[in-house]
């Protein structure tokens, strides 16, 4: 929404997973005037299947830069570059021990993103550790997500009346904590 529609064409793609689990984020891109495509996806990662889709969609829509986010998607935009001549963005979001399978994702990842036009870490932290992973420092700059938000402001009583339709105590905390349930983002940290 932040960006200026006469400089800016903006085309979202995403993965079609199985069972259609991107809807509510096409249909809420949608509903914001943003043109939203999918390519295929599935358990199977056909890699090449979608960088395929994704170089017709580039060719199609006439992209300059595609911005890439995730490992499958920085896997496919990697191989759609060489497909078709394409400026690329990958942003990282964090470096963690994962399981076997995902810390071998991730290897492979700092290896493919050494490829790319630009590097965009969420924090300086990531920043920090993926230049510690032999990204050059000047490819990799803190590009801190976000947007415009209004701070609801209630009045004590409306707090009260909310804390209270929810069987909240005046002395009990509340927290709210929106996450995927993931090692890497450490809820027993915050707990």
């Amino acid at each position: 929404r932040g960006l200026d529609p006469a400089h800016f064409d903006v085309h979202v793609t995403c993965f079609a997973n199985p069972g259609g689990t991107e809807g509510t984020f096409v249909e809420a891109a949608q509903r914001h005037g943003l043109h939203v495509s999918t390519i295929p996806w599935g358990r199977r990662k056909p890699l090449f299947k979608a960088a395929r889709a994704l170089a017709g969609l580039i060719r199609e829509y006439r992209v300059d830069i595609v911005h890439a986010h995730g490992w499958y998607a920085d896997f496919v935009c990697a191989i759609a570059a060489r497909l078709v001549p394409i400026k690329t963005i990958t942003t990282a979001y964090v470096w963690f021990d994962y399981d076997w399978k995902r810390n071998l994702i991730q290897t492979i990842d700092q290896y493919v993103i050494r490829g790319f036009d630009q590097i965009t870490a969420h924090c300086e932290h990531t920043r920090l550790a993926t230049v510690a992973r032999g990204i050059p420092a000047a490819r990799v700059k803190t590009l801190i997500s976000g947007f415009a938000t209004r701070r609801a402001e209630l009045s004590r009583e409306e707090r009260q009346t909310q804390r209270q339709a929810r069987g909240v105590h005046d002395t009990h905390v509340v927290l709210a904590n929106v996450a995927r349930l993931y090692p890497e983002k450490a809820h027993d940290m915050l707990l």
